[in-house]
């Protein structure tokens, strides 16, 4: 809100904005919960707070707390580079004088560069050691490798595949005519548009679609992936509001749209996130052959009441992520994915720190498997 008003210098016309920007299903949907994606957005936000505070001062706190955002943005969820590969990206418009034109308007800007920089350096090194330590550990839950689709014809169905599956948890359906209007409109009036918000924007698409195209693979199973496209939305967004308002600050016919957008957005989150929170989105999903997400609504006290207590630590066979049954029961321990080698199965049935196993699914194993390994049933 506080970047909006930067801009646009109207309490109203920032909030509207705000609003459009961030009434997305499904950002509304994992904001509060432990997915890492809307807390780094929102550090990249505040590091471009304080980027554009700098371009207007030389105020050197705002160094300070830009570097910490950005390095943080970036370490939470490395799709924040995206934010900072924009940035570096104006102070070299800035230093060629394009940013505006015939002025440089930063004072320090290699000070500036070499702090973004480092902030990448820093994301690069724990990166580096996630990975190395996820090999050593044959975790292999975390990865720097990219997978490619292997053709373009693979890669346009996976791309009608994603349009099919997460379109309508994106935004608002008219939201997505309104992006395609503007992006038309502010194209006949780049002349007068605010070139910084401009060129903000065309960067942070340009960094979105090809972080799209690259991670194409990921974005099938994964709706969350989309957080770090929004940040585009936002300055889109922004940039229309600043245009808009400079034109038509008094039509009531635009006030009225704009409230009309934002009410039907705000009643079409509720209703998506209504649904998903009462598990309509993956009551059907199954979590091998016949366990659903359903059946573990009463699980926990279930498991209370035959005496395994909340710190006892179980192993979880068999699951379809690393950790969602475990999430479920509320239970510390460690799960056997349905395609873990039989071989590792057995190493972890000799483990003395599961105190139980506890068996999801009988589809791959019938209990006669394990019952060499069981003291009590």
């Amino acid at each position: 809100y506080k970047l909006s008003l930067v801009f646009l210098a109207n309490n109203w016309v920032a909030l509207i904005s705000v609003l459009l920007a961030f009434m997305s299903p499904v950002l509304i949907y994992y904001t509060p919960n432990f997915n890492p994606d809307p807390a780094s957005m929102g550090m990249a936000l505040l590091g471009w707070y304080f980027f554009y505070k700098i371009l207007r001062s030389a105020n050197k706190s705002a160094y300070i707390f830009l570097f910490s955002c950005m390095a943080i943005a970036s370490l939470l969820k490395v799709t924040s580079l995206i934010s900072t590969i924009a940035m570096l990206c104006l102070i070299v418009l800035d230093y060629i004088k394009q940013l505006y034109p015939g002025k440089r308007q930063l004072k320090h800007p290699f000070l500036l560069g070499s702090l973004l920089v480092l902030s990448v350096l820093t994301t690069y090194a724990w990166y580096h050691y996630a990975n190395w330590l996820s090999e050593r550990e044959q975790a292999y839950f975390f990865t720097t490798s990219v997978p490619w689709p292997k053709s373009l014809e693979q890669a346009y169905t996976l791309f009608m595949e994603i349009l099919s599956n997460w379109i309508t948890a994106y935004y608002f359906p008219v939201f997505y005519l309104v992006l395609l209007v503007s992006i038309v409109y502010l194209f006949i009036h780049r002349a007068i548009a605010n070139r910084l918000l401009l060129l903000t924007t065309l960067l942070l698409y340009l960094g979105g679609i090809a972080f799209f195209c690259i991670f194409i693979v990921q974005y099938r199973g994964h709706d969350y992936y989309i957080i770090a496209l929004l940040p585009a939305v936002f300055f889109h967004l922004l940039c229309l509001a600043e245009l808009l308002k400079n034109q038509f600050l008094g039509s009531k016919l635009l006030q009225l749209t704009s409230y009309a957008l934002v009410l039907c957005s705000v009643a079409y989150c509720l209703i998506h996130s209504y649904e998903r929170y009462h598990y309509k989105w993956y009551i059907d999903a199954t979590y091998g052959d016949h366990v659903t997400a359903e059946k573990y609504n009463d699980i926990e006290p279930y498991l209370r009441s035959i005496g395994i207590q909340r710190t006892d630590k179980v192993f979880s066979l068999f699951d379809m992520s690393p950790i969602i049954t475990l999430y479920l029961m509320n239970q510390p321990g460690e799960v056997a994915i349905w395609n873990k080698p039989e071989k590792e199965i057995a190493a972890c049935f000799k483990r003395s720190d599961f105190k139980y196993f506890i068996i999801n699914n009988e589809s791959f194993y019938t209990v006669a498997d394990y019952k060499p390994y069981l003291i009590k049933e």
